[in-house]
């Protein structure tokens, strides 16, 4: 088992050392050179896009809070009110409470 064991170890030891010629070497240089520079520019862009996700996120919440103020005015009416004083014979002589409320805004 031992001289089998050397044997594939002679193998592995030839494979490993593949001798190089100057424009293989310059070749496999450049290929590593382009792949790190493939991979900064994918870098940057997954930075890009994360800045515009975090854009819109900021715009979608200013969004929403905007949206909930609105319709907790809706629900909640007006900070201000006006009130008015009226003798009373005269929305007593009106004929329903329709026309007793179409007088006092007329009025006011």
């Amino acid at each position: 088992m031992n001289s089998l064991a050397g044997k594939s170890r002679r193998k592995n030891v030839r494979f490993a050392s593949i001798k190089l010629s100057a424009t293989h070497f310059s070749h496999l240089s450049i290929l590593i050179i382009l792949s790190v520079r493939e991979q900064k520019r994918k870098w940057e862009e997954e930075k890009e896009m994360a800045k515009i996700q975090k854009k819109l996120d900021a715009e979608t919440k200013k969004q929403k809070s905007e949206e909930e103020a609105i319709k907790q005015r809706a629900t909640e009416g007006r900070d201000w009110t006006v009130s008015i004083a009226l003798p009373g014979s005269i929305v007593d002589n009106a004929q329903s409470d329709e026309l007793k409320t179409y007088l006092a805004g007329q009025v006011s």
